[in-house]
């Protein structure tokens, strides 16, 4: 069974999707610069229990270039897209980093398509990255400007807003679980100020873990998405 498929956006853009699993539909958006490769490993250990729906956003993986202007809101629209196409009527849906932008603006502006929602690590707004966070992001762009192939189009999303207000937050109606790391790139405040704009939304945040914690922490950050999204069913050993 061929587990990949290609959606043609509005636009013309194919957009590569991967689903394994059975169970609740669940969406993973990744960060800026990699692709749905970040969450493969995390399928033994998902999949089991939810349809693992993995994209490679545009312009990253095995996804096209982006045929017209590369946005948060565009990107959130290529996933609306992407549920519409899996005939999928609500899914859930994680997203990390630049990925949980994307998942904000999805959420907030196709809300009926959006029933749990797990924001990892995102930031409505380029204030709302520590300062470190800024450093390292003018070195990362200045290296993949000149020193490698990446897309200048993906790397200018790390300085980009989402284009939401914290106003629009209010539209979202998924049960929201605003998740960051003690040790995150996203100023503390920020994320909590995110936490508070979204209706009944709750915040977390791990201790003793960085913002690379789903790289480095898999089976605790595995666990973790199973409780913000199962409540009171049965969880993941």
């Amino acid at each position: 069974m061929d587990n990949t498929k290609n959606v043609l956006t509005s636009d013309g853009t194919n957009i590569f999707v991967y689903i394994e699993g059975s169970g609740e539909p669940l969406i993973f958006l990744h960060g800026n610069g990699q692709t749905s490769h970040l969450f493969k490993s995390y399928l033994p250990l998902l999949s089991k229990k939810y349809q693992c729906i993995l994209i490679d956003a545009r312009s990253h993986g095995e996804s096209e270039k982006s045929k017209s202007s590369l946005t948060f809101e565009r990107m959130a629209c290529d996933v609306a897209e992407v549920i519409t196409a899996l005939k999928i009527k609500q899914a859930d849906v994680i997203g990390y980093s630049d990925g949980a932008n994307v998942a904000m603006v999805l959420a907030a502006k196709h809300s009926q398509l959006v029933k749990k929602l797990i924001l990892n690590s995102g930031n409505l707004t380029a204030e709302g990255s520590t300062a470190l966070s800024h450093f390292l992001e003018e070195i990362y762009i200045f290296f993949g400007k000149y020193f490698t192939p990446w897309d200048n189009e993906v790397l200018s999303l790390l300085s980009e807003d989402t284009g939401l207000s914290f106003e629009d937050l209010g539209k979202i109606t998924a049960e929201t679980t605003v998740f960051v790391t003690q040790f995150d790139f996203i100023r503390k405040d920020h994320s909590m100020k995110i936490c508070e704009s979204i209706p009944h939304a709750r915040f977390f945040s791990a201790k003793f873990a960085t913002h690379f914690m789903v790289r480095f922490q898999k089976k605790r950050y595995a666990k973790l998405i199973d409780s913000f999204l199962s409540e009171n069913r049965k969880g993941i050993g």
